[in-house]
């Protein structure tokens, strides 16, 4: 049986923790290859530059705690694998959309930045949060 809560708190996790990872790299970046003070041009640009490293964060921190969630069930199978996978890829949509579009916390994205000119990476990220719970799975 699906664990809503639980599935909800791994994903804000993962959420929480692939974005602080992203903003870490980037500020480390920054410092390490330029002379110049953390402003947020240049922040803005240098975030925007490591969206290649996006999935490769993503599928990692989504499938060890994919498999965190899946071990909290007594009753796992491919099919709640595949439902919370279905529902990670929901919130994910959502969530880029809230936070990296509408309300721009920490880095500023268009839609069309974030959906046309990165299309290739946010669809990377977005196939790497759906296999999360699948290769999650695969470790128990």
């Amino acid at each position: 049986m699906v664990n809503t809560v639980n599935s909800i708190l791994c994903f804000i996790l993962a959420y929480v923790v692939v974005s602080l990872l992203e903003v870490i790299i980037a500020i480390i970046k920054i410092k390490l290859f330029t002379m110049k003070q953390l402003e947020e041009d240049i922040f803005n640009y240098t975030y925007k530059r490591i969206s290649f490293l996006r999935p490769i964060i993503t599928i990692v921190t989504f499938s060890i705690l994919g498999y965190a969630y899946n071990s909290s069930l007594i009753n796992f199978s491919w099919l709640t694998a595949l439902i919370c996978s279905m529902f990670w890829l929901v919130l994910v949509i959502m969530f880029d959309l809230l936070f990296k579009v509408i309300i721009q916390y920490y880095c500023t994205y268009t839609a069309e930045e974030l959906y046309n000119d990165n299309m290739l990476w946010t669809a990377l990220t977005y196939i790497s949060v759906f296999a999360g719970p699948l290769i999650g799975l695969l470790f128990l």
